[in-house]
């Protein structure tokens, strides 16, 4: 399953490492193409992803779990997550550059 897992600090005090610490140990297919933003590939449903990264979070923090689709665009993002995006998303209907986004074919 891939998932979308978003989150913010509600405060400047807190600590965004350890989310991103915890995904990147519990997931082996990520990426980060925004910063706070990840896309996973892996076994846990979301509820699980909640109840791990509960702890993490401060009372103001947010946190948004999605269950991803089928398609991808993206714009701007660095070629590694491109690259993560083409190889996880290969139903998408469209043509993707790395490093500098996705077009919709037959559009320039």
């Amino acid at each position: 399953m891939i998932y979308v897992i978003t989150a913010q600090s509600g405060s400047p005090s807190s600590d965004d490492r350890a989310i991103g610490d915890w995904i990147r140990g519990n997931f082996d297919s990520w990426t980060e193409p925004v910063a706070g933003t990840w896309i996973v590939e892996g076994a846990l449903a979301a509820e699980q992803i909640e109840n791990a990264l509960a702890p993490l979070l401060a009372s103001g923090d947010r946190l948004l779990i999605i269950k991803a689709g089928t398609e991808a665009v993206w714009r701007g993002v660095s070629a590694e997550a491109a690259r993560w995006l083409a190889a996880n998303f290969p139903g998408s209907i469209t043509n993707r550059i790395p490093g500098e986004g996705a077009k919709l074919a037959g559009h320039s």
